[in-house]
């Protein structure tokens, strides 16, 4: 699930995990449709303060978990703080309606369950009231939890928010640092700028004094059209400022001089400093502690967390209480009814206190959720103002940044605007220059090729010259074994200046020295100089290659000199660099011709001079050899100062160039800046002009369609009221019609509804004489079975007389018989030919209490058949056939039951007769009068339901009495303690720690159950199924029931509409841990118990024998000795028919031969208990 919680709200919100694939857009509309907040009224931030783009996915935030969620805010609850921001309903306040009636009630239950009566029912009531208790409080603990939680993921959201504050405050900072550089950069040059505006009308006189040069006009022609949008046939500028007016036709030199005039008036120092101090303002805002931190906020989160360890504290003090009602409950259930009168009240004495306690305990937790709820109200308030303030001064900081982008355009555009005028005040300058310039580069660009051409010529010539002599060379000494010791010859020397350059300047425009003399004299003085200092040019003198060739012809002719060239040459370098440095002046370019041809005469001559002088110049070696050495130091000195100043000139010239190329940069950055400038603003009118070509295209559209829809809603709306009119005549029709139809209908209703009154008259008189009918037959069965009832109990009263007298005639033989049976290890019968006759007794009563279930079953078939003839004839026969067979179904039920019970209780006898004929008298005497103590209250109406309490209390009474039978038996015999014989017996009356119960798989639920009286089921803990070997897949369980002893067991109820058990919801059940039954203990206790019974019976009956005299007392110590001997004989046959169950049940082979009478409230005979 993705988390988005609500910071305004304080609840958390879910939604689909799709959502964190998809954009942050879609999560908005999501928002928007379940939370009903607007899309633009929503503000998505995580921790960090990082507020969520819409075109990005949710998941690129690494944010929506439990734990960190998204956190939402509306903007809408801060336009006005009256909205309610918070949905809490307060149901922990005093002044709720609802808080105080469930206060009420809960008092009211406390007062009830505290008066009522010490009874059973009373601790089933309280124990389920201390539990309600429980879960409430359990349920008033995690609330406060949730809302301790919702207010630290507030804070969690505080903390953002400033976060995100303190990002925005940052980045407003930024950008007014920059916006203030700016400005007070425009401010700094307003002087600049007014003296450029007022000279301005000066600088247009001026450029209209500037004749614009022809040949410039004639060579830029083509792209002037191109770039200014001018024709061929338009006219060439005669000026500077025509040409400054053609360059920028859309804007006039007046609208920039205007525009200029505004942007000063405009951009003043004292709006920087309003815009300074509105800067600061909102900086002051961002920037303000006792806004950012809610003081006191740590100190209560941490008391509520200490109220939230409170609160868990409660519920674990609640939780022994409720256990103790629970074990309370199971002792009192444990308890036999003699014991409860005594034990129950003082058991229920301690509960209403206990119940006080557990419910101030609960008041002290909702108080504490109510603090908890408050705290969470208190603190959305303050956050809802706060982010009030919070949205405030943020929107401040979007409209002064706004404001500030408007100031730094307009600062821009009126610095584009006082660059141009600037442009406009510098042009007489750089035109002056420019044309200068080109002159001066078309003069040095004809003398530099020219001496490059001729250098390179020559160059190239000594170049071969030199490579031809090394070849020739290298050709006669090529093998010469000499050539090892000159290593080295085979060098080649590099070319030098052997290419002549590529031509360049070759684009300038054909400016000659009579533009620049006609310039001059239009010009101002100070123009005119710029015009004379910039045409200078270094010149390049002839005689240099001269003297370079001359030198290399005398290495190459007289190498025997060639130190003495060298000096040579260094002079002459020396002095070519003093006079390149002295000549500069300058000249007219028709003289300068003239005197290269000259000099090129002269160069000829010269040649051929020195080629005169050749021979002199070897006769001159001599004394050069002697001016060598004089010359060698002056040459030094020239050389070490010829090297300073050069070095001292490179590195101006280095440092120059750095500032140029610097300067050139820069220039070309302003240039690159200025046409991205110029491409955007001619981009933005086209699209202005698109747009309102469009928008006209849009409006005429607009128009046509209107003007259409107009008609066709006028036409339309003529159709609809002449359709609305004939609607309305039908509809007016149909109105009468159908109120005539209802009248007709109301008529009709109210006969039916006299007829219908009637007929239940009749159909009451009816159901009143079946039920009168059906009463006298009810009673009349009851009296017949009654009366039968009575009659049996008086044949069995009979045989009871006549078993008595027999026993009491045959005494000294039963104590005989007596004895041989108890000294026999299975107690069983030593007389064969008595075995027939307590058979044929069974039987005999087993087979008349069939022939009575049969005449039962035949009567109520009568009544049925007879009710139903009845029925045929009633008015009403489906409401009287269901109340007859119902009544007949419980009628049915309950004699079922009864006889079932009955039959039961005469089996059990008979299996005393068979256990021993020998002591058939007293056993049989006491199950007889067990016989008539149960039968005596069956012929009362078996549809009560405290009939089978009585019969459940019977048998517990029942138990007490053999059980103090066996303690003074014990006691009078004083041959030890019996063994316990309640441990080995099938419990189906309790289900405690130690009970051994019997289970069987119950095919509807699917699992075991526990086979008890009572109105709640037990199932079988799934933990104890692997350790007892059984399984509730009804194709792998093997065993259909089994016997085990009671673990643990634990109150449930099914919570869910599909479980396990597949029971309802709402139905209260028990879990119980059962562990396999020890067989071989329960055997060794039987054991036990059978050798005390026997050691008792023998000294009983020689105690008897010893103690009768002769006479008349013979009669009295025969019954005395039969009585014991029953007794005796009761107790060991209730511990063989236990432990001969338990055996049965043990074998796994037995487990299908489980009657199917097992799940009844009445155990069957094969399972006596």
């Amino acid at each position: 699930m993705l988390y988005i919680f609500s910071v305004e709200q304080g609840t958390m919100l879910t939604f689909e995990m799709d959502y964190a694939c998809q954009s942050v857009d879609n999560l908005k509309s999501a928002i928007d449709l379940t939370q009903n907040v607007p899309k633009e009224k929503q503000v998505l931030l995580i921790s960090g303060g990082e507020c969520l783009n819409n075109s990005r996915t949710v998941a690129s935030y690494g944010a929506g978990t439990d734990t960190n969620p998204i956190f939402l805010f509306n903007k809408t609850l801060y336009a006005d703080l009256q909205l309610p921001s918070s949905p809490e309903v307060g149901r922990h306040q005093f002044n709720n309606p609802h808080y105080e009636r469930q206060e009420a009630l809960t008092l009211q239950k406390l007062q009830s369950h505290c008066a009522l009566e010490p009874t059973m029912v009373t601790i089933r009531k309280r124990t389920q009231f201390a539990q309600e208790l429980y879960e409430l409080s359990v349920q008033e603990a995690k609330l406060c939890r949730q809302k301790v939680h919702e207010q630290h993921l507030q804070q969690q959201a505080w903390s953002a928010v400033i976060a995100n504050l303190e990002d925005a405050g940052v980045a407003f900072e930024k950008r007014s640092r920059r916006f203030l550089l700016l400005f007070e950069t425009f401010v700094a040059r307003n002087a600049e700028f007014q003296m450029i505006q007022d000279n301005f009308p000066e600088d247009c006189m001026l450029l209209a004094r500037l004749p614009l040069l022809t040949k410039l006009t004639q060579t830029s022609q083509h792209q002037e059209m191109n770039d200014l949008n001018l024709s061929s046939t338009d006219g060439l500028p005669a000026t500077l400022l025509d040409y400054v007016i053609r360059s920028n036709p859309e804007n006039s030199l007046e609208d920039l001089a205007e525009q200029c005039r505004k942007g000063l008036t405009q951009l003043t120092p004292e709006v920087l400093e309003e815009m300074r101090k509105m800067i600061k303002e909102i900086l002051d805002k961002t920037s303000q502690p006792n806004f950012k931190h809610i003081k006191g906020l740590e100190d209560r989160l941490s008391g509520l967390e200490e109220l939230m360890r409170k609160a868990d504290d409660l519920v674990i003090r609640q939780e022994p209480n409720c256990q103790s009602f629970l074990l309370m409950q199971a002792n009192a259930a444990k308890l036999k009814d003699s014991e409860r009168s005594l034990m129950i009240p003082d058991l229920c004495s301690t509960q209403p206190e206990i119940l006080q306690k557990m419910h101030l305990n609960y008041t002290m937790l909702k108080d504490i959720t109510r603090r908890c709820s408050v705290a969470k109200n208190e603190l959305s308030e303050n956050l809802k103002y706060r982010l009030a303030y919070i949205t405030q001064v943020e929107g401040s900081i979007g409209d002064i940044s706004t404001k500030l982008k408007v100031y730094e355009k307009r600062i821009e555009t009126f610095s584009r605007i006082l660059n141009k005028m600037e442009q406009i005040h510098s042009a007489p300058q750089i035109y002056a220059r420019s044309v200068a310039e080109v002159v001066r580069r078309k003069r040095f660009s004809s003398l530099y090729l020219k001496w490059a051409g001729g250098l390179s010529a020559h160059c190239k010539e000594v170049y071969r010259n030199e490579l031809a002599q090394r070849r020739a060379y290298k050709e006669q000494t090529r093998s010469h074994f000499l050539r090892k010791l000159f290593p080295g010859l085979d060098d080649v020397p590099p070319p030098y200046a052997t290419s002549t350059p590529e031509i360049f300047d070759d684009r300038l425009p054909p400016v000659e020295l009579v533009d620049v003399e006609q310039l001059k004299r239009a010009m101002p003085a100070d123009l005119a100089g710029l015009l004379e200092s910039s045409t200078s040019v270094p010149s390049l003198s002839l005689m240099d290659i001269d003297n370079v060739s001359h030198s290399a012809s005398d290495i190459s002719s007289k190498k025997t000199v060639e130190s003495d060239a060298v000096s040579h040459q260094e002079v002459g370098t020396g002095s070519e660099a003093a006079s390149a440095q002295e000549q500069k002046i300058c000249v007219d370019v028709l003289h300068c011709e003239e005197m290269r041809e000259k000099v090129r005469g002269c160069v000829n001559d010269l040649r051929v001079t020195v080629g005169a002088f050749v021979d002199d110049t070897t006769m001159l070696a001599q004394d050069l050899r002697r001016w060598t050495g004089e010359l060698a130091e002056d040459a030094t000195k020239v050389a070490t100062t010829v090297a300073a100043i050069v070095q001292g000139g490179q590195d101006k010239e280095k440092s120059l160039e750095r500032q140029l190329e610097i300067e050139l940069h820069k220039l070309k950055d302003a240039q690159a800046e200025i046409e991205l400038y110029y491409d955007q603003l001619r981009q933005m009118k086209e699209l202005v002009d698109h747009s309102k070509q469009e928008i006209e295209i849009q409006k005429a559209d607009y128009d046509s369609r209107l003007t259409k829809l107009q008609m066709e809603h006028e036409l339309e709306l003529e159709n609809v009221e002449a359709r609305y009119k004939q609607e309305l005549t039908q509809l007016n029709a149909r109105i009468t019609e159908i109120q005539e139809q209802n009248e007709r209908l109301i008529v009709a209703q109210e006969d039916h509804a006299t007829q219908l009154a009637n007929v239940v008259i009749d159909h009451e008189g009816r159901l009143a004489r079946l039920h009168e009918e059906f009463t006298a037959r009810e009673l009349a069965v009851r009296e017949d079975l009654e009366r039968h009832h009575k009659n049996e109990l008086e044949s069995l009263r009979c045989r009871y007389k006549l078993t008595t007298s027999v026993m009491s005639t045959s005494s000294s033989t039963i104590g005989s018989d007596v004895v041989s049976s108890l000294s026999s290890p299975q107690g069983g019968v030593t007389g064969p030919l008595l075995l027939p006759a307590g058979i044929s007794h069974s039987q005999e009563i087993e087979n008349r209490w069939r022939l009575r279930e049969m005449e039962l079953e035949e009567r109520i078939r009568q009544l049925e058949r007879m009710l139903q003839d009845r029925n045929n004839d009633s008015p009403s026969p489906a409401v009287v056939a269901g109340v007859m067979d119902t009544s007949c179904t419980s009628a049915m039920s309950s004699l079922q039951m009864m006889v079932d019970s009955q039959y039961r209780v005469m089996a059990e006898s008979a299996v005393g007769t068979l256990a021993g004929p020998g002591i058939g008298g007293g056993t049989s005497t006491a199950m007889v009068e067990s016989t008539v103590v149960r039968l005596q209250p069956s012929h009362t109406n078996n549809n009560n339901p405290a009939t089978a309490m009585e019969l459940i209390e019977q048998l517990r009474a029942k138990e007490a009495e053999i059980q103090r039978i066996q303690m003074r038996l014990v006691s009078s015999c004083g041959t030890g303690s019996l063994p316990s014989l309640s441990s080995d017996r099938v419990s189906i009356l309790s289900c405690v720690h130690g009970d051994v119960v019997l289970l069987a798989y119950d095919d509807n639920h699917e699992n075991y159950v526990i086979f008890m009286l009572g109105p709640l089921l037990h199932f079988l803990h799934r933990d104890s199924l692997e350790e007892l070997r059984l399984s509730t897949d009804r194709e792998r369980s093997t065993k259909r029931w089994i016997i085990g002893e009671v673990v643990d067991k634990e109150y449930c109820e099914a919570r869910r509409a599909v479980n396990r058990y597949r029971l309802a919801v709402g139905t209260r059940f028990f879990r119980v841990k059962v562990r396999p039954w020890d067989r071989q203990g329960a055997m060794r206790r039987e054991q036990e118990r059978r050798q005390v019974l026997k050691a008792a019976a023998t000294a009983t009956t020689g105690a008897a024998t010893l103690s009768v005299p002769l006479g008349n007392n013979s009669e009295n110590a025969g019954a005395n000795v039969a009585s014991a001997v029953a007794l005796a004989t009761t107790l060991s046959l209730n511990a063989a028919t236990t432990t001969t169950v338990t055996a049965g049940v043990g074998g796994p082979s037995d487990g299908p031969n489980l009657p199917a009478s097992a799940a009844s409230p009445v155990a069957s005979p094969a399972t006596s208990i």
